[in-house]
């Protein structure tokens, strides 16, 4: 089992001061919901006071074996990689009207990268500069 030596930030609004990819307003989304959903966090923290902001976003803490932080910039680059997932399960049992209930959470404490994604597999074809025949690269006929 591999540990990361890492720094806890006790102050967690500094985050963005670290480095600007951590703040959320430089969050890059893929998706246009996603970009959405985002812009509307944005604009509710933009009409809240300043000291009670409506939301806090925090990027996962993704580390390499030598205890350097990975930006979100990368994470797509991080797609199949092996990774040691560290958390913290806590357990609330709650007595209510309709009786008894356990309740489970997991908080994501850090996230380290043990190997990273295997390179894309390339056709044998391409690796010696060859290409399949036309005829199979026309889409197929449909039989009547």
């Amino acid at each position: 089992m591999y540990t990361v030596p890492f720094r806890l930030r006790s102050n967690l609004t500094t985050e963005a001061a670290l480095h600007p990819k951590l703040d959320i307003k430089n969050w890059v989304c893929d998706s246009n919901d996603a970009k959405a959903a985002l812009q509307s966090i944005l604009d509710a923290n933009d009409a809240a006071t300043s000291d009670k902001k409506m939301y806090i976003g925090h990027v996962a803490p993704v580390f390499d074996l030598e205890g350097e932080q990975i930006l979100p910039d990368q994470f797509p680059d991080l797609k199949g990689a092996v990774v040691e997932v560290a958390v913290t399960i806590s357990h609330e049992v709650m007595n209510g009207e309709k009786g008894k209930s356990d309740n489970f959470y997991a908080d994501l404490s850090y996230i380290t990268i043990l190997q990273r994604a295997p390179a894309s597999p390339v056709s044998p074809l391409k690796k010696r500069g060859l290409y399949a025949p036309p005829h199979h690269l026309a889409k197929k006929r449909q039989v009547e």
